[in-house]
């Protein structure tokens, strides 16, 4: 008997193989990039806060960061598992790293 497919599992696996570590990396990139004009929006509002949360909910989540927790964190464990270590010194791909600080705020929080 074999698993339930998961609904998830079209945002890390295509074509019979894990989507490309490139493709998950431009991904985190719009992410984080997001959560940058979240903030900036936030300032220009007076509203600044450091709370890496989604929308400007301040320092409590908001509806999008609980709507995005499931995937986020399953991505948190899948990635680095789908995208390990390579020889060569490049680190295993992972959206807690240091190459998206606000991302890994958020996941901090």
């Amino acid at each position: 008997r074999g698993a339930r497919p998961s609904s998830r599992g079209a945002f890390l696996f295509q074509g019979g193989g894990a989507v490309p570590r490139d493709e998950f990396e431009r991904t985190f990139d719009r992410l984080e990039s997001f959560l940058q004009s979240v903030q900036e929006g936030k300032k220009q509002k007076g509203k600044e806060s450091n709370a890496p949360m989604f929308m400007a909910g301040g320092a409590a989540p908001t509806l999008a960061d609980c709507v995005w927790v499931p995937f986020l964190e399953r991505f948190a464990v899948q990635v680095p598992l789908l995208h390990p270590a390579e020889a060569g010194g490049k680190e295993a791909l992972c959206p807690r790293s240091d190459r998206w600080p606000l991302l890994c705020a958020w996941y901090d929080a």
